[in-house]
């Protein structure tokens, strides 16, 4: 049974590797790379500036709001409890968003 394309939001066109795919924004809206690169920085995306989804992004803000966590555990002292809570709870969040992106999307391009 043949796989229904995934069709880019921009262009319109079909997306043809995972290599060209670029899943955006809480919505999970697909484009091509270059479509994406071409409109980030425009109308809704303004705010947004073009962050993926399935890029390097999500990885770098999980790491970054986790060490915001666990210095804050340091230096204010709140209980470890809530710390441990937070920082499970943002990397919860963090891999659910990957998880539906490579769900809805990036699984219909592995062989």
């Amino acid at each position: 049974m043949p796989k229904k394309p995934i069709y880019c939001h921009h262009c319109k066109e079909p997306i043809l590797s995972k290599e060209e795919l670029a899943v955006v924004g809480n919505s999970f809206i697909p484009y091509h790379n270059s479509c994406f690169d071409s409109i980030k920085h425009k109308n809704i995306y303004a705010f947004y500036s073009g962050y993926k989804t399935n890029g390097i992004f999500p990885w770098i803000l999980m790491i970054l709001l986790n060490s915001a966590i666990w210095a804050a555990f340091f230096w204010l002292h709140p209980p470890l409890d809530e710390v441990i809570v937070m920082s499970a709870a943002l990397t919860g969040f963090m891999l659910i968003f990957r998880l539906l992106s490579y769900i809805l999307y990036e699984r219909h391009y592995n062989a």
